[in-house]
């Protein structure tokens, strides 16, 4: 089962802020992301931000950020999540090559510590991302039954790692042009359930869930319900990239109503954070990703504005 965090808990990734790059940069944008979140009418509340490890050659998280954001994270009433990523596109889980695959263990493991150092205690720990390191499969392979027991393997030591650290993992799983994998939520839920750890579940992400559901609206909530009916919805993303033809109508001001009667219906009690892009993922690289801040503060005052318009 997910982790209890009473209620819904909204909030929003550091790509709608100010990407931490340093641990100097996590006391400003947590400051900043809290004046944003009051202005919206969560004044008072518990929020989310998510933030981003960095990584060293060998796959050792940054523990620098983990204690600049263990300070921040009280201090303005934030729960903090941190996204894992992998060192190079070559470290996969489900890389035929035996050191790469131990390679995107030990990274997963050093960002479950990670987590675990940045998260205040009185909070569960929720680490996302061990599917950002599983995406980097070449486009010419597929995730056929060896690589399956492969990533098996890997998760079922990742849940092990989880467990004694009494942490999370919500594992998002990314949209098919981005990667070679199975984008049906069924899939990773009969997978999970191989791998039979519950400190591991799925980040429900709407961009993602929309095109593995064929650009289909309807098809998406299906499929959200589906996880969250399954106790495997760890997280949520509401996901405003522009690259996407649903994104140029305005997905958010469209069906966010309808994504949150989905999650309340099925007494989802967890982070919903917003993540706010101004302009597509193929024009930057990994953590020194840098946004226009001027356009992306405006991008996040509106967006969680809106958020919070549509919650009872």
């Amino acid at each position: 089962m997910p982790p209890d965090f009473g209620e819904i808990i909204y909030g929003a990734t550091a790509w709608s802020f100010k990407h931490p790059i340093g641990p100097e940069d996590i006391e400003p944008t947590f400051r900043q992301a809290r004046e944003i979140f009051d202005e919206a009418g969560f004044s008072g509340k518990i929020c989310s931000i998510e933030v981003f490890a960095a990584y060293g050659p060998k796959g050792e998280a940054d523990l620098r950020y983990a204690e600049a954001v263990r300070e921040a994270s009280p201090k303005h009433n934030l729960i903090s999540i941190t996204t894992i990523f992998r060192p190079t596109p070559n470290h996969s889980m489900v890389s035929s090559r035996r050191k790469e695959r131990e390679l995107a263990v030990r990274q997963c493991g050093s960002g479950v510590e990670f987590g675990v150092a940045a998260t205040p205690e009185k909070f569960p720990v929720v680490v996302n991302g061990p599917f950002q390191l599983v995406h980097g499969l070449g486009k010419e392979e597929r995730l056929g039954p060896a690589r399956r027991g492969y990533l098996v393997d890997c998760l079922t030591e990742i849940g092990e790692i989880l467990q004694r650290k009494k942490a999370y993992a919500a594992l998002e799983v990314l949209r098919p042009s981005e990667t070679q994998m199975n984008p049906h939520p069924e899939y990773w839920l009969d997978l999970l359930e191989e791998v039979g750890s519950p400190n591991l579940g799925l980040l429900v992400d709407t961009v993602h869930f929309y095109e593995g559901n064929g650009n289909r609206i309807e098809l998406m909530l299906q499929s959200m319900d589906t996880v969250c009916k399954a106790g495997r919805c760890y997280s949520v993303h509401l996901s405003n990239h522009p690259r996407t033809e649903w994104e140029e109508r305005g997905h958010i001001a469209k069906h966010t109503g309808a994504i949150l009667r989905t999650l309340q219906r099925n007494d989802y009690r967890g982070p919903v954070d917003y993540e706010g892009f101004d302009h597509p993922l193929d024009e930057v690289v990994g953590i020194q990703r840098r946004l226009d801040q001027r356009d992306q503060i405006e991008v996040a005052k509106r967006s969680m504005a809106y958020l919070a318009s549509h919650i009872d």
